[in-house]
């Protein structure tokens, strides 16, 4: 009985390592399943051996070395530990892939959502502006804008650039940046500085702990920051893209 269960001990390794060569993420996502399967394994086992009475409590010394050759397959093949402490394990790799494949999950459905929702904006812009009268450029590109983010449960704000109104670009945006931080009740601190600058170069700032990404819109007709905000939705990198896109097509059909 032994030497059998010690095989398939074998046999249920080999398999996990083939399909962790052949399908890592599968495997890494699934990895509690494996787990749950070996230990349902060794206890299946065990009672089947002790109801047909094919070991005994005198065979506790092979029952121990059995038990230990399931823990060390458990501890050796299937996770990864990580030590914090001495003498204290803290099994943390499997949360940890799991919650890391999730968040890419949700990344690439999301934005396979806001390229088909895109899409079909593009398609139907004719219907939008027909018969589109311009009143407040401001308020109806927002309100243009809208119909994207609210889709998603974001929200978006515009703050114009006033060109010229410093020195540099730079400090222009600076002078929004005030507004905005003003607006949201930011600290933004020593990181003005910095953000102006990326902002300048028509590149985008996250700030993560407040759920709000900027976005700099500039061309040599207008200038301004977009704001986007998680709401019941989250904000994606690819957002900053479809807005800047949007606001684009707003403007060659006004």
């Amino acid at each position: 009985m032994i030497q059998i269960f010690a095989g398939v001990l074998a046999i249920f390794v080999l398999a996990s390592y083939i399909v962790y060569f052949f399908m890592t993420d599968k495997y890494n996502y699934n990895v509690r399943k494996w787990r749950k399967g070996l230990y349902t394994l060794f206890v299946l086992g065990l009672m089947v051996a002790l109801f047909f009475e094919i070991v005994g409590i005198e065979d506790w010394k092979d029952l121990l070395i059995l038990g230990s050759f399931v823990f060390l397959a458990d501890l050796g093949v299937l996770l990864t530990p990580s030590v914090s402490k001495f003498l204290n394990t803290e099994f943390e790799y499997e949360s940890y892939v799991e919650e890391v494949i999730k968040n890419n999950n949700q990344i690439r459905n999301g934005n396979m959502q806001r390229a088909n929702y895109m899409s079909t904006m593009i398609q139907n812009i004719d219907d939008y502006f027909h018969g589109f009268v311009l009143t407040n450029d401001q308020e109806q590109l927002e309100e243009y804008l809208r119909v994207y983010t609210e889709h998603f449960g974001l929200k978006v704000s515009l703050f114009l650039i006033n060109f010229g109104s410093s020195s540099s670009l730079a400090d222009d945006i600076k002078l929004s940046l005030d507004t905005i931080e003003l607006n949201y009740l930011l600290d933004l601190g020593n990181k003005k500085d910095s953000f102006k600058k990326t902002l300048a170069k028509s590149e985008i700032v996250s700030i993560e702990q407040h759920g709000i990404m900027i976005v700099p819109i500039l061309t040599q007709g207008y200038a301004m920051l977009a704001v986007l905000r998680s709401g019941r939705g989250e904000v994606l990198e690819i957002d900053s893209t479809h807005i800047v896109n949007l606001t684009y097509l707003y403007y060659n059909f006004t």
